[in-house]
């Protein structure tokens, strides 16, 4: 009898482990990679219409998802679907969003802009929830409408943009630095 182990096993995942930074992982991981095609302008200008966006879907299996990264996350209601979102707050963090700013913990986001379009609110994250928002805050649909999501909801992380060829590029994390309360980014 053998044993065929998932990629979810254990074994595998200690081997891909030791296989990331490699382009051995790049070629599994491109393999393997969620290919999707933006729609609507809540990303922008990140992000356009018709952009094409390769996911890492092995991202998460050695670490944990980071303020600032840009994911895809299962559409938490109707209808479902997935979004591309930016990761604003953690576990176990206090959101807040007043006098159209994003705060954390009672620290200012240097978000790239104002908060536009949202209602003051405030948000206890649990310890597997995240707060995800929409670059373009004024015309996307994030936490602030539909709250946090679980951990379990968020699957890939965005590596690059491989279409159009034009906009062809690798995608990074957005810095989100916290104000101190001197007004120093930490």
């Amino acid at each position: 009898m053998v044993e065929v182990q998932s990629p979810n096993s254990r074994a595998a995942r200690g081997i891909l482990g030791r296989m990331r930074g490699t382009p051995l992982y790049s070629a599994v991981a491109m393999l393997l990679a969620r290919r999707v095609r933006v729609h609507g302008d809540s990303m922008h200008p990140l992000l356009e219409p018709g952009d094409r966006v390769l996911f890492d879907r092995l991202a998460y299996r050695w670490e944990s998802p980071r303020r600032g990264d840009l994911v895809l996350v299962e559409r938490p209601a109707e209808p479902a679907g997935n979004l591309i979102k930016l990761i604003a707050g953690l576990p176990s963090e206090q959101i807040a969003v007043a006098l159209d700013r994003l705060w954390v913990d009672g620290q200012l986001v240097a978000f790239p802009g104002p908060m536009v379009g949202s209602l003051p609110g405030r948000w206890t994250l649990g310890t597997d929830e995240y707060f995800v928002l929409s670059y373009a805050v004024a015309v996307g649909q994030d936490s602030r409408q539909f709250g946090p999501v679980g951990r379990a909801a968020i699957t890939a992380r965005a590596w690059m943009v491989y279409a159009p060829s034009a906009r062809r590029r690798r995608l990074a994390g957005i810095e989100l630095p916290l104000e101190s309360p001197a007004g120093r980014a930490r």
